[in-house]
């Protein structure tokens, strides 16, 4: 049965190489995993990651919330590095924090307000970054030097979860992976949270979907901020080949379902017709 929700003491890192680092560095109780309460506790993160060149995400980073800021050089010559979220009460970032970040290409900023940056080539592809913000935060963030020269600036949460500018079933698929323990390395749970309860749940999931399914519900001006077209997601655009899709509404007819050869559902429309319910 699937889990209804991917929650725990313990946090679920996308990265193998950052949890390697956080638990040897913050484990504090030696159980082999970094609970929530552990990294709250980290008020200074050092030079723990600095040259980590093998690291490629930390979403995980936003449950450090005993942080007040991200020290000077913290993650200077991660260049490995492609997705990072600054947790809320980070307001300010140190000098070339995060310089030699060559393959940045996604910060998360939970806090409400432009966060105060060093001086020094901090985010030196910033033209090459999406910033995500929270709702009613990008007019500030884009009147800031440094902020403002960044690729773009969007709100999370964001259902193009895997952030390739579209919102298609990926999307989902990436939420469930998470929910079942197989997070991609690109995973980004700020992202995901579709909800903004704190948890990623299947309910994330099946937003996502309804967003798909019902695209007249959705307007590209709202909360979302998700750089998408309609018109790719109404059902009489689907055809078998569609790119979004992996298959064709006709799929999905009734009267094409059988026990024999479907393969999307594990049984036949007979189990759920309603003369076969029971009690």
């Amino acid at each position: 049965m699937l889990p209804i929700a991917a929650w725990s003491d313990n946090i679920t890192f996308a990265d193998a190489n950052v949890k390697a680092i956080c638990v040897t560095n913050w484990d504090t109780n030696g159980d082999g995993e970094l609970s929530t309460n552990e990294a709250a506790a980290v008020t200074d993160m050092g030079t723990a990651f600095k040259n980590k060149t093998n690291i490629t995400t930390f979403g995980e980073l936003q449950y450090f919330t005993g942080l007040k800021s991200i020290g000077s050089e913290t993650f200077y010559g991660c260049s490995g590095l492609t997705s990072v979220t600054i947790p809320k009460n980070v307001t300010t970032i140190g000098d070339n924090a995060f310089s030699g970040c060559i393959r940045l290409a996604a910060v998360v900023i939970e806090h409400m307000f432009p966060i105060s940056i060093g001086s020094g080539d901090t985010f030196s592809n910033r033209g090459n970054i999406v910033l995500y913000v929270p709702k009613n935060s990008r007019l500030a963030y884009s009147s800031v030097d440094v902020w403002k020269d960044f690729k773009s600036i969007k709100y999370f949460p964001n259902p193009d979860v895997n952030r390739d500018g579209r919102v298609t079933i990926a999307d989902a698929t990436e939420i469930v992976n998470f929910i079942l323990g197989k997070p991609s390395k690109g995973f980004v749970e700020r992202l995901a949270d579709i909800y903004e309860d704190g948890r990623i749940t299947i309910a994330d999931a099946t937003a996502i979907v309804n967003l798909i399914l019902y695209p007249r519900d959705y307007d590209e001006s709202d909360g979302l901020g998700v750089d998408v077209n309609h018109k790719d997601y109404e059902s009489s655009t689907w055809n078998q080949s569609d790119k979004n899709v992996n298959v064709g509404k006709s799929d999905y007819a009734p009267e094409n379902w059988n026990e024999e050869s479907d393969s999307g559902v594990t049984t036949g429309k007979k189990d759920y017709e309603p003369e076969k319910w029971g009690n």
